[in-house]
Formats: structure tokens, sequence, C-alpha cells
């Protein structure tokens, strides 16, 4: 093995069952790194992971998923992952910084909006279209759960369809808007 760290000075007294090296077996390189809460369920269902190293530019590696743990680091509130470099030579050495990319699963056609546009009084929810005239009129939909931060709309929505995605609670039906900017959000991934 290769000694990656040393835990003890010398002359030191330690106890029974301490680290005094850390060791790092020769063969299989892995990368290490963090997951964010809101991305834990596109890295479990990644088809495939390409690894980039910093020091090797140009180069790129298949990586694939050997640990994800089950519970979030309650500082960072992020998953701790470890991705297998697949066929790293002995270019890629121990402690190389690296990017990790996700290879996604084709998904089918969806509708997403952040939790904030949803308006419920009842045990429907509902959301604010934009009218032509500028004006707000609640509509009834179906959803399909929740991804991260955003609910994924089953039905009652079409897209292209302007919804208030900010400040729901504050509407009536009826009341005149005023729309910011016509800008593509992430409506129809």
């Amino acid at each position: 093995g290769v000694v990656t760290a040393i835990d003890a000075e010398a002359g030191q007294v330690v106890a029974a069952g301490q680290t005094v090296v850390r060791l790092a077996r020769p063969g299989e390189r892995e990368v290490s790194f963090a997951v964010p809460e809101s991305q834990r369920g596109r890295v479990e269902q990644a088809l495939g992971f390409t690894v980039r190293l910093n020091a090797r530019p140009g180069q790129r590696w298949t990586g694939r998923l050997r640990e994800l743990s089950p519970a979030a680091d309650p500082a960072t509130r992020t998953y701790a992952a470890r991705v297998t470099i697949l066929d790293a030579g002995d270019d890629v050495d121990l402690g190389m910084s690296a990017r990790v990319e996700v290879s996604d699963a084709p998904r089918a056609r969806v509708i997403e909006l952040p939790l904030a546009a949803l308006y419920s009084k009842d045990d429907t929810p509902k959301v604010f279209l934009v009218g032509a005239d500028s004006t707000v009129q609640l509509r009834p939909i179906r959803t399909r759960g929740v991804d991260g931060d955003r609910i994924v709309v089953e039905s009652g929505l079409a897209p292209g369809d302007a919804v208030v995605v900010a400040g729901a609670s504050f509407l009536r039906p009826g009341q005149r808007v005023r729309v910011l900017a016509a800008t593509q959000g992430r409506g129809t991934d």
C-alpha cells in the first residue's frame, strides 16, 4: 500500500486501536465528493459517470458509483459519495482533484414548478395562470410528487402556460399582474 497519512508522532504513546498510519491500497482509484440533497436522486439513478482530473486536461475516464451515504452530513447537509475510476492508469495519482459529471437517464417530458408556485386553501393543489390580459386565474393541478425543491405536475398544465412562481399566496383570482420578463425555465425538461 501507499502511506497517505501518519496520525502519530515519533515517541508518542498510543492507545490500543488508535490509528497510527493510513494506507491506500494499490489498484482501483476512486473519487470522493459531496452530493447536495437536491441532487441525491439524480446520482442514484445515473446511467454513468465521467471523471476529469484537473491535472490531466483533455483526458476523461468512465466511473462507477461505489458508495453513496444513506445519511447526510449534519453540518453540510450533503451526502458522501465515491466513484471508482475504471481503467485508471499510473497517470491517476492519489490526492488529485477531479470533477465528476453525471450521465442522466433519459426522462419523459414533464412540467416542473418551484414549490412556491403552489397555492392551496383546501386539499387541491392549484397554481395561478397568467392570461393574455395579464390577469391571474386559479387552475387546479395534479402532482406526481416532489423532486428536490420542485413539484412535478402530472396534469392541469400545458407546456407554455405562464404560471406565477413567486408570491402566489398574495394574489386573488382576476387580479392584474405585470410580467417582469419572459424567461424560459425548467418547465419542460
